[in-house]
């Protein structure tokens, strides 16, 4: 018996049910592809306050993220990018949903906040560490919601003066030494650890600390000529060094997150800082 009359239907009907239950492949597709990638807003710890005019961000307090993907996982694996040191910056490249922000242009603490904001939205915000006791030595492991760690409230010290060009004027308290200096940028961040990686391979003093106050600072008691200034920064007490950096921190926009941590074993208190290890983006679970 011929399938028409056992379903009770013709072919031509049975395919014409058939095709009309079933969408077209096109229409498929585009469903597919049409499926919206989540963002969202973070709030920049600078408020947009310290880019010059014409810079995306400037004047604004926040920046729209997109959540993580497939595709951000692969950047996280790819192990050229984790010889190379890449993983980070490519990673916030990926997420940006402006592609006419760049990443060296940024200041260190909104690209921080981005990083930090990109771990919670893609991996959530459980995160464990290990601490050490700076009183007994004791390492403990820490648990942490991210969620709890929040921008830093600037407040601009006595002795620090602002200019209508984003930099800062401070005097040295041993040599009297008025410098300016400027927040540093994903752009300074590199040059610094080239500069770094750089001596290393030559096998000389790799000198971060100084190579960074030489991106910090702009003008010594007016003088700007770099090799001044180098030679200069290079003979700075320890107490105008430790002077400069502190201040340098009080105004740097940034996120807090400094904690007070008490050992399990001593039971003494000690402030510290969130370790951010290489496990920062591998979820627990």
């Amino acid at each position: 018996m011929r399938n028409e009359e056992r379903l009770g239907t013709s072919l031509e009907e049975t395919n014409q049910s058939r095709k009309a239950a079933s969408p077209p492949p096109q229409q498929t597709q585009q469903g597919l592809l049409s499926f919206p990638n989540p963002t969202e807003f973070v709030e920049l710890p600078s408020g947009g306050e310290y880019y010059a005019e014409g810079h995306p961000l400037h004047g604004k307090d926040t920046i729209e993220i997109k959540m993580m993907t497939a595709h951000e996982e692969d950047i996280l694996l790819n192990e050229s990018y984790l010889r190379k040191g890449l993983v980070v910056d490519k990673l916030l490249e990926s997420v940006l949903v402006d592609k006419s922000i760049k990443l060296v242009d940024l200041l260190i603490g909104d690209k921080n906040a981005i990083l930090f904001a990109t771990r919670v939205t893609g991996l959530g915000s459980d995160y464990t560490a290990n601490v050490t006791c700076g009183f007994c030595g004791t390492v403990a492991q820490e648990e942490y919601d991210l969620t709890e760690f929040k921008n830093k409230e600037i407040t601009l010290p006595p002795d620090v003066e602002k200019t209508d060009t984003h930099t800062f004027f401070v005097t040295l308290p041993s040599t009297n030494f008025k410098v300016e200096f400027r927040l540093l940028t994903g752009k300074t961040e590199k040059i610094v650890t080239a500069t770094t990686a750089k001596r290393k391979k030559h096998k000389l003093p790799q000198n971060r600390l100084i190579t960074t106050l030489e991106q910090m600072v702009v003008a010594i008691n007016e003088v700007e000529d770099r090799s001044q200034i180098s030679q200069c920064l290079a003979m700075l007490p320890a107490k105008d060094v430790r002077y400069l950096r502190k201040r340098y921190e009080l105004v740097c926009p940034d996120m807090d997150l400094n904690y007070t941590q008490t050992c399990s074993s001593c039971e003494k208190e000690q402030e510290v800082t969130l370790p951010m290890t290489a496990n920062f983006f591998w979820s627990n679970n």
